[in-house]
């Protein structure tokens, strides 16, 4: 069972790793 802090913490994860992708991705292109 994942409890809803793991929960949580997984989507945060997501959301700084898509942050940090598409900041990446706007570095490169520029």
């Amino acid at each position: 069972m994942i409890t809803n802090d793991e929960f949580e913490n997984e989507i945060i994860d997501i959301r700084r790793v898509s942050k940090v992708t598409k900041g990446g991705r706007n570095l490169k292109f520029r």
